[in-house]
This record gives C-alpha cells, sequence and structure tokens, in this order.
C-alpha cells in the first residue's frame, strides 16, 4: 500500500485537488465565503503538484493564493456596512477593469520571460501559457477579494489557457478540472449578476 501511494501520489493528490476544486467551485458560484477556506486547502495541494510537474509560475502563484484567501475572507467578512453580513456583490469600476487588464498583461509578459530564461523549462510555448495563467489569475483572484461580478470573465481566460497548459503537461485530471471551470464561470458570471441585482 505505501508503494502504492508513494508511486501514484502525484495522481492521488491531483485527484483530491479535484475534488477540492469542485467544492470550491460550488461556493464560488454561490458567492459563499467558505470557498476561501477550500481555497487554502486546494492551493496547498497544488503548490507540490505544480512545482513537480514543472509549472513553476502556478506553483508559486498557488502561494499567492493562500495568503490572498486569508485576505478575502477577511475582506468579505468585515470590509462591510454595519448592516450587512457580507460584502455585496458588484459591478467594477471601468477605470478598475482596464487597469486591472494593463496590470495582468504586464505581469504576464514579465513572468513568461523570467520562467523562459530562468527556469528548466525548455518550452517557450509552456513558459508563455504558465505566464499568463498566473498573471490573469492573480488579478482575477484580487476581483473576487473584492466581490466584483467581472473576476468571472477574467478566470474564463485563464482557464482556457491552463487547460491548454494541462493537456500539454499531461495533468489530465486537472484539465477536466478546468474546462468544468470555463463551463461554470458562464454560468457563474450570470448567477453573480442575478444575485447582484436581487440585493
Amino acid at each position: 500500500m505505501e508503494d502504492f501511494i508513494s508511486e501514484n501520489l502525484l495522481q492521488i493528490l491531483e485527484i483530491i485537488g479535484t475534488i477540492l476544486g469542485l467544492i470550491y467551485l460550488y461556493y464560488q458560484y454561490r458567492a459563499n465565503s467558505l470557498l476561501w477556506i477550500v481555497n487554502i486547502l486546494m492551493s496547498a495541494i497544488y503548490v507540490f503538484i505544480y512545482f513537480s510537474g514543472g509549472i513553476y509560475a502556478l506553483g508559486c502563484i498557488s502561494i499567492y493564493y493562500i495568503l490572498a484567501a486569508i485576505y478575502g475572507l477577511i475582506a468579505w467578512k468585515f470590509f462591510k456596512n454595519k448592516e450587512e453580513k457580507e460584502v455585496p456583490i458588484s459591478k467594477a469600476p471601468a477605470k478598475v477593469l482596464i487597469t486591472s487588464s494593463i496590470i495582468a498583461t504586464l505581469i504576464s509578459i514579465i513572468l513568461s520571460f523570467i520562467l523562459y530564461k530562468f527556469t528548466a523549462s525548455e518550452s517557450i510555448l509552456n513558459s508563455t501559457l504558465d505566464g499568463f495563467a498566473a498573471g490573469i489569475s492573480i488579478i482575477s483572484l484580487y476581483l473576487l477579494a473584492k466581490k466584483y461580478k467581472e473576476q468571472w470573465i477574467g478566470w474564463i481566460i485563464a482557464d482556457v489557457i491552463s487547460v491548454i497548459l494541462y493537456i500539454i503537461t499531461g495533468l489530465y485530471f486537472t484539465a477536466g478540472l478546468y474546462t468544468l471551470y470555463i463551463i461554470v464561470g458562464v454560468a457563474g458570471y450570470k448567477e453573480w449578476t442575478k444575485l447582484m441585482k436581487n440585493a
């Protein structure tokens, strides 16, 4: 049994991460603050998976996810009016969206360059996909912490890029999970828009 676990550790962790990812997705869809706790657990697992698979930017971003999840939980629970249980869903101002897009693009380009030049990655395609998935995810998580409904758009773009990367690197369970993320991302945007109008 121990030999089986040691030989298949990456696959076992990937399956556990996938299950946690589905739970996270449900809580995100429902705008439930428990998503942050699940995010911490899932991200800790993926730190190991990503570094083991040579996906360095998303490995580092998973560490950022853990820290951001702590901030997000605090922000949702405490950065609110006295009458509210949590911060309400809102539409991001145009200035925030423009600034976020510019910053995401710059971070993505810088990360892609660093990954190609200074890591073991020999593929410019993998480095670019890794860098852009990470860069866009950084900003999307910030928008999620602010509870802007547009965070879903960022995740959809990052998820499409991630699916391609996971297929290339052989992480098929994770590729399947992120394909589901894309579908739920579209539904989530519609759901958050409805929740925002009904609030």
